[in-house]
């Protein structure tokens, strides 16, 4: 089976998708486009060959205080606030859970800011819940200081002011 890329539109099919989280399900079946047509956020699916939606994220511009980030960068940064990428939404059809997709959605993420002209100094995510974190740590995310809404804050340095992380 062959899997491809596209960026959010018309011609995906969103009904079917079911994820384990009826937030991520509602909010991609219904908001999605709302988001993407606004110019909030830019949505990317992972489809199959025969069209099915295997999962999905949600990429946007963002800033962090360099004071959330370890001291060992504030030292090395000349800025009160870093640019970053925002990951703020990611999921996964049921039907394809534990089969890697995550790593993929998440490699195609970080591989896109790379390419695109603007510059940032992370990709950040904030994770849902402990196995989230987990998954995140997994892939070299590494954790902020302090919680965003009561939840766990991770970033994946671009920057080479991060070079002495």
């Amino acid at each position: 089976m062959a899997y491809s890329f596209v960026e959010l539109s018309s011609s995906i099919n969103r009904k079917d998708f079911l994820s384990c989280s009826e937030e991520l399900n509602e909010y991609f079946k219904q908001f999605a486009s709302q988001d993407q047509k606004r110019g909030l956020a830019k949505c990317y699916v992972l489809i199959s060959d025969t069209n099915e939606t295997v999962g999905y994220y949600t990429i946007s511009a963002s800033s962090v205080l360099l004071t959330s980030f370890p001291k060992i960068v504030q030292k090395r940064a000349s800025y009160e606030v870093l640019p970053v990428a925002l990951i703020g939404r990611l999921a996964i059809d049921k039907k394809f859970e534990g089969k890697g997709f995550g790593s993929i959605l998440i490699y195609d993420a970080i591989e896109r800011v790379k390419k695109n002209a603007l510059a940032v100094a992370a990709v950040i995510v904030v994770a849902k819940d402990s196995k989230a974190s987990n998954f995140y740590k997994y892939l070299s995310f590494i954790p902020f200081d302090s919680l965003i809404n009561d939840k766990e804050a991770l970033f994946y340095p671009l920057s080479k002011v991060f070079n002495t992380i």
